[in-house]
């Protein structure tokens, strides 16, 4: 993961930073993928809530929900910072997705922290893209509307 972060932050941000025309502050970042990936947006969004602004974090696995407080260490001291920063942090997973124990007990963990968060569980839902591609079209409602 954390060679995946400098990556990202290092390698990746820079490039399409420097050839597109895209805005490079924290309002206007979002990071938002499907499982692995999933994790991959807990994990590097709410450690750099100075880079992104939304975190959606898709069937998200890889974490456990016992370790949620020495992941993140820094959030679960000061939950405010999130709620500050963050203009939107949505987790969603399928009802029938294997990964949904998981979600429901970071859902958990955000609630007892007091850090503001959506969390939706599709009914019937699956670990399969039909259901990722139906949480890209809800969260692309979402976020960027200021």
């Amino acid at each position: 993961m954390t060679l995946f972060e400098k990556d990202l932050l290092g390698d990746v941000l820079p490039l399409i930073e420097s050839n597109y025309r895209v805005y490079t502050d924290q309002p206007h970042r979002a990071d938002h993928r499907p499982i692995h990936g999933g994790s991959q947006s807990i994990r590097v969004g709410l450690a750099n809530l100075d880079k992104f602004a939304y975190v959606c974090p898709m069937s998200a696995g890889g974490l456990r929900s016992e370790d949620l407080d020495q992941s993140f260490p820094e959030l679960a001291a000061k939950p405010e910072t999130a709620n500050e920063k963050l203009k939107l942090l949505w987790v969603a997973c399928g009802e029938k997705d294997g990964l949904l124990k998981f979600n429901s007990g970071f859902d958990a963990w955000l609630t007892s922290h007091q850090i503001k968060h959506v969390f939706e569980v599709t009914p019937k839902g699956v670990h399969t893209w039909h259901v990722w591609r139906i949480y890209l079209a809800e969260v692309a409602t979402k976020v960027f509307q200021d």
